[in-house]
């Protein structure tokens, strides 16, 4: 099942209408084999704990340790309150994969602009 991608989440009020652009990256890696297969790490934007409303997978080689980068942008709509975008991952693979701290070869974050209409 999908989890939530701990630190990516921002809550944020409007008194309108507004447009909000949601951009993402994530490190995930794996450094299982088990026997080698391909996992994907998949990652889901959810707007106000509803469905999630987003979907964007990469394939990791099994094998050796591999590390990638996703990065994603989306541009979502809201009405007038108090919202909060989520960042939540699942592995639809074979292998397990974890997400990298950040340092100085790899980040996971999300940068949310609100942009009243």
């Amino acid at each position: 099942p999908a989890a939530l991608v701990t630190g990516l989440s921002y809550t944020f009020s409007v008194s309108g209408n507004a447009k909000i652009f949601v951009s993402f990256v994530v490190s995930p890696y794996t450094n299982s084999c088990v026997p080698c297969f391909a996992t994907h790490p998949a990652f889901y934007l959810k707007l106000d704990g509803g469905a999630f409303i987003s979907t964007y997978e990469q394939a990791i080689q099994g094998g050796a340790a591999t590390n990638i980068q996703i990065a994603a942008s989306n541009l979502l709509q809201t009405g007038p309150g108090t919202h909060t975008i989520q960042l939540w991952g699942q592995n639809i693979g074979f292998n397990s994969f974890g997400l990298s701290g950040n340092n100085s070869y790899s980040a996971n974050y999300m940068m949310v602009q609100v942009i009243p209409q």
